[in-house]
């Protein structure tokens, strides 16, 4: 069930980020509208990929770290394509190439962020804690703590995880303008398309 919430999440910012992108006018309501027939393809090809990724890092660390920058644009292709799981994977894999470098920074400061706000929005609650320990003499944690510190990581993946998305899905654009020339063929197709009035 999470990954279907989770697919349905990130198809909704892709389409979101691809309106925006072409400037055509967009909302939250319109984006989620556009997710229909597509969460289910999305959630499969991101449940494999970050099955096999899973693999490389329990095989060897570096196997996993370079299918995961490889494999890094599979959901904007997935979504924005319409491709399948493998079309997908060997498009990421096409338009990564020469900037691997850039997503693995991109990556690392999105862990950066995430794992800074997490250990601030958990802190507060360490230290009330530990002063209910100290008064209580008590060694087991209490379940309020337990219950906000879930609720605090879940903020934080909440707010934090579509900046990775953002950030992504832009470079996927960025990969298919420097290697495909995609801005280019968005211009022939809107003078293709204002033609006939004129």
């Amino acid at each position: 069930m999470l990954v279907f919430v989770t697919s349905a999440a990130q198809v909704a910012t892709i389409n979101a980020l691809a309106s925006m992108y072409m400037d055509q006018p967009t909302s939250i309501g319109a984006a989620f509208a556009s997710i229909k027939g597509k969460v289910a393809r999305t959630a499969g090809v991101m449940f494999v990929t970050t099955f096999a990724i899973g693999l490389g890092f329990i095989a060897f660390i570096a196997p996993g770290i370079i299918l995961a920058l490889r494999w890094a644009l599979v959901l904007p292709c997935t979504v924005l394509e319409g491709t399948g799981g493998a079309d997908s994977r060997s498009r990421s894999t096409f338009l990564t190439e020469d900037f691997r470098g850039r997503i693995f920074l991109i990556v690392f400061l999105y862990f950066v962020l995430f794992y800074l706000l997490s250990v601030l929005g958990v802190m507060p609650l360490e230290i009330g804690a530990g002063i209910q320990a100290a008064r209580t003499h008590s060694q087991q944690l209490p379940v309020w703590y337990l219950a906000l510190s879930y609720l605090a990581n879940f903020g934080v993946a909440s707010l934090v995880s579509p900046i990775l998305t953002i950030a992504l899905t832009l470079q996927y654009f960025d990969g298919r303008i420097r290697k495909e020339g995609y801005d280019l063929q968005l211009m022939m197709s809107a003078a293709t398309a204002a033609a006939p009035s004129a």
